[in-house]
C-alpha cells in the first residue's frame, strides 16, 4: 500500500477509494495532491469534498461519486 498521509487507516481509504480510477491521470494528480493537504479528519473532509465537487462539475460523476463517499466515510453522527 502507498504512503500518502502516514497514516494507514487513511491511506488504506485513500487506496479503497481511488483504486477503480487507477489509471485516471486526475486521480493519479490527485494523490500527490491528498500528500500536502490531508493531515487529520477535518483536511479529510474538505479535501474530498471540494475535489467531488470539481468532478461533478467536469461530468465525471463515477469519480465525483466515489469522493462524496470518502469525504462522507469519517463523519460523525454529530456532522
Amino acid at each position: 500500500m502507498k504512503t500518502i498521509t502516514g497514516n494507514r487507516q487513511l491511506d488504506f481509504q485513500i487506496a479503497r477509494f481511488t483504486m477503480p480510477f487507477a489509471n485516471d491521470q486526475e486521480v493519479i494528480n490527485d494523490l500527490r495532491d491528498m500528500k500536502l493537504h490531508i493531515n487529520n479528519l477535518d483536511d479529510w473532509y474538505n479535501w474530498w469534498s471540494v475535489h467531488a465537487r470539481d468532478y461533478e462539475k467536469k461530468q465525471k460523476f463515477a469519480i465525483a461519486a466515489n469522493y462524496y463517499k470518502a469525504a462522507m466515510f469519517y463523519l460523525g453522527d454529530d456532522s
